[in-house]
This record gives C-alpha cells, sequence and structure tokens, in this order.
C-alpha cells in the first residue's frame, strides 16, 4: 500500500505557482506628451517609457488640456487626447511553457467621457507574429448613454498559452476626445504559471517505483 501511495504522489503533476512577469512601470511622472495649443509642439511618436511605447497619430491641438502621461500615483491618464495612442509593453520573453493572464485596471474620469463611434479603451495582447487579440471597452459595450467619471473599464485575458521562446506584448489604446474627460490606467501586467512536462512527472513516478520495488526485495 505504501508503494501505491508513494507512486501516485510521484505521478500527480508536480505544484504550480504563479509569478509576475511583468508590471508596466507608470511610477516616473511626465513620461508621455502633452499638447495644450498650437504652439505646443507634440512630441513625436513613437515616444519611449519606463518599460513600454507610446505612439500616436499626431492629434489635434486645441487651448485645453490633452495629455497622454504618466502622473503622480504611478498612474498613466489620458485627457481629451483627440484621437488614438497605443502603449505597448517591451517585448516579454516567455521561457518555458505555461499559462500567462493578463489583467488592466482603468477607470474613467470626466462626465461625459466617451462618444459614441471611435472613442474608448481597448486592451490587447500579441504572441510572435500572431494576430493581436483585443477587447474594446466604450460607450455601446458599457450600455451607457453618458458615461460618468469612476467607471471602471478595465480588462482581463485568463489562461493565455504561451510556450518557450515566445515574445508576448501587451497594451492598450485610448481614444478619448472632450475637455475634461479621459480614463486612468491604474496597471498592466502579466503573471505566469508554468506547466510541468507530463513525461517528466511520469519518469519520476516510474523511477520511485521501482526504487521502492528494489527496497523491498
Amino acid at each position: 500500500m505504501k508503494i501505491a501511495i508513494v507512486t501516485l504522489a510521484m505521478l500527480a503533476p508536480a505544484s504550480v505557482s504563479s509569478a509576475v512577469l511583468y508590471n508596466m512601470d507608470f511610477s516616473i511622472v511626465g513620461q508621455g506628451s502633452t499638447h495644450n495649443s498650437g504652439g505646443d509642439a507634440i512630441e513625436p511618436s513613437p515616444i519611449s517609457g519606463s518599460n513600454w511605447t507610446l505612439t500616436h497619430n499626431n492629434p489635434s491641438t486645441d487651448g485645453s488640456t490633452n495629455e497622454f502621461i504618466t502622473v503622480a500615483g504611478d498612474k498613466m491618464r489620458v485627457q481629451d487626447w483627440g484621437g488614438d495612442g497605443t502603449v505597448t509593453s517591451d517585448p516579454i520573453n516567455i521561457t518555458s511553457n505555461g499559462i500567462v493572464n493578463i489583467n488592466g485596471v482603468a477607470t474613467t474620469i470626466g462626465t461625459d467621457v466617451f462618444n459614441i463611434g471611435s472613442e474608448g479603451v481597448t486592451w490587447f495582447y500579441q504572441i510572435n507574429s500572431a494576430g493581436i487579440v483585443s477587447t474594446t471597452i466604450d460607450e455601446t459595450t458599457l450600455g451607457a448613454g453618458a458615461v460618468p467619471a469612476g467607471v471602471d473599464v478595465g480588462h482581463s485575458f485568463g489562461n493565455v498559452a504561451v510556450s518557450a521562446g515566445d515574445a508576448l506584448l501587451i497594451g492598450f489604446t485610448v481614444n478619448v476626445n472632450g475637455a475634461g474627460d479621459g480614463v486612468e490606467i491604474s496597471s498592466l501586467s502579466a503573471d505566469f504559471t508554468a506547466i510541468p512536462e507530463p513525461s517528466s512527472c511520469v519518469m519520476l513516478g516510474l523511477g520511485a517505483m521501482a526504487f521502492l520495488l528494489y527496497r523491498r526485495k
């Protein structure tokens, strides 16, 4: 009976635990871009952050505060930007087979944040050169006529399968226009959980069985 119990334990998959694979760094205030008027030149795209890159389509300038920039409190604030801006992580190298859980946290600021059409937040990931997987949160998906401040516009991608040697990119696109209206992104992170090779567990179990049988003799 002892042999059977030990063998079954060895044949069972090894315990797994998740670890932080990537955490987008918004800790340095002032990384990104602002443009407040025709005389306030927009920083040329792309713009490098701590471990991410901002690309944009040269939005038009006006007299209000237009920003896509890190602010105090370790946040990326996008306010009255006037077009698309996309933040993409540095390449995240995968060293073993497993699954990744991606989590983005963001809330709205302003009074009528999104207009029906192009405005909203799109979260995405890409593995190697495969197609981009994305989810957009906007006025239609929220089911609101006027999106106020404090609305959760975050999103998670769960159990994304990855393999050793893969390169993972994660990020978000924000399109918002209107004085005082915008989105604050608090975090974007990826956790990794390795998956043990089944053959390794089986070989360990068989080896343990053979050893115990030998000792019994």
